[in-house]
Formats: structure tokens, sequence, C-alpha cells
């Protein structure tokens, strides 16, 4: 299958116990919340739900027109 789109959010969240580990922070901390969606034309194949440390993410976008 070839991935023709992907649709993306982020959004504010709180580190669960889960999360807290992973990111060594403590639970309740503020971090981002990522979740996307990758489209095979109109079929959704695939749904990634990551969690940044709100300190090692970093967004950046370029548009063109």
């Amino acid at each position: 299958m070839r991935i023709t789109r992907a649709e993306q959010t982020i959004e504010p969240d709180c580190a669960g116990v889960v999360a807290a580990e992973y990111l060594e922070i403590s639970e309740d901390t503020p971090i981002l919340h990522v979740q996307r969606v990758y489209f095979a034309g109109d079929r959704p194949i695939e749904l990634a739900n990551v969690r940044y440390h709100p300190n090692r993410y970093r967004y950046a976008i370029e548009f063109k027109g």
C-alpha cells in the first residue's frame, strides 16, 4: 500500500503512569500528545499515538504557495 496522505493533531496533555515512566518525568507533568493517521487513498491504514516530553520536541513546518 502507498501512503497518500496523513492527518496530524498536536495537543497538550498530562503524563500518565506509562508516559511518565518512559519520558522520565513525574505523573501529571504537561506533555504533548500527537495523533497521526496515515491514509492510502481514503482508507486509514495506520494510527500513531505518541507522547512527547515538552522540552524535547520541536515542531517545524514549511508553507509553499
